[in-house]
């Protein structure tokens, strides 16, 4: 860098200028790195520059360098997002439907945030009756708010979430939905979160916050202003579910189609779901009628034959085993619309 003739001393002044051209222009160079969000809050950087020379005809070969040091400051961020493949169907009225959201530090050093919500959001046809906020705790897909190990009731001040850098929450929603509400609305509600560091959340993004992070170096309010927040949609979408009972068929002793002792009696269950949401759970429960006695493996779901044992899930019906003398049938969730047949045979005594 520097070209010395024979016999001509460096000057100390003329080096020292030289250093600070060269460390300035490694820092100038790494400093797109040097704020990535990548590098943890509180990283040491180090550019280190050095010269190196010979006086004279001296072959010494002498070096001097020079070194500056700063630490990464913190980037306080956060994002919200809705995680429902689609609007939640829901009824109306409807007590406790969940939305889900899933809440990432994407800053560069461990935040704890404080949740809210807002059921009021402009746009939409009603709004839902947010009563609780809850946090994914058990490991098990969905929302769970009773049983052996339910989820986690949010409570600020209490619980708020502490996430790592990248780490992330899934957090829920938990809302009554109003009645007279018609087929086909929508109504929403956003989930928010906030950086907890006092100063932080809604700041103007760039705002520094002395000391405020990781380590005690300073902190810097990232582009998301310390706080994200998403919105959800609830569907009210009415179902309607219908059974119709009929005979199929008597067969008699005789080959005939009379009602009297020894005739076998099938008995046609035709169900049915309308409307555009889900009947959860349907279960179908016929009791064998009194002076008549079942007829064994006679139970037809869709044609298909069906044993009298509980050997589910593939069979779903039995006689006799999951209700005391009736044919039980566990259809499980139906989006409408939808239909089933279910068919049995008694013979009477």
């Amino acid at each position: 860098m520097f070209r010395l003739k024979e016999d001509q001393a460096i000057s100390p002044l003329v080096l020292a200028i030289g250093l600070v051209m060269l460390v300035a222009c490694l820092a100038a160079l790494a400093c797109g790195q040097a704020w990535a969000l990548g590098t943890p809050a509180g990283t040491v950087i180090t550019n280190t520059a050095q010269a190196s020379y010979t006086l004279g005809s001296d072959p010494t070969l002498h070096t001097v360098s020079a070194s500056h040091n700063f630490r990464v400051l913190e980037v306080i961020d956060a994002v919200v997002v809705w995680r429902d493949s689609a609007n939640v169907s829901v009824n109306s009225p409807q007590t406790g439907a969940p939305l889900t959201f899933l809440l990432t530090n994407t800053g560069n050093g461990p935040e704890r945030y404080t949740l809210a919500f807002d059921d009021a959001v402009a746009g939409d046809q009603f709004d839902p009756a947010t009563q609780q906020i809850w946090l994914e705790s058990n490991g098990v897909a969905g929302l769970q708010t009773t049983g052996a190990v339910p989820d986690t009731l949010y409570q600020p001040g209490v619980n708020d979430p502490a996430l790592a850098s990248d780490g992330a929450a899934t957090i829920y929603l938990f809302s009554n939905i109003p009645a007279g509400q018609n087929n086909g609305s929508i109504g929403q509600a956003r989930a928010i979160a906030r950086s907890a560091t006092s100063g932080a959340a809604g700041a103007t993004p760039g705002t520094v916050l002395a000391g405020a992070g990781q380590g005690g170096v300073d902190a810097i309010v990232g582009h998301t202003g310390a706080a994200g927040q998403a919105t959800g949609a609830y569907l009210i979408a009415s179902t309607s579910v219908q059974v119709v009972k009929t005979i199929q068929r008597i067969l008699d002793p005789s080959g005939g189609n009379q009602p009297y002792p020894g005739a076998r009696v099938t008995y046609r269950l035709s169900v049915s779901v309308s409307g555009s949401g889900t009947a959860t759970g349907l279960v179908i429960t016929d009791p064998i009628p009194a002076n008549t006695t079942y007829a064994a493996g006679t139970i037809l779901l869709d044609s298909v034959p069906q044993t009298d044992a509980a050997d589910g899930p593939a069979d779903r019906s039995d006689f006799n085993v999951t209700n005391a003398n009736a044919v039980t049938v566990n259809i499980g969730d139906m989006a409408a619309p939808a239909g089933h047949t279910i068919e049995f045979t008694t013979i009477i005594n």
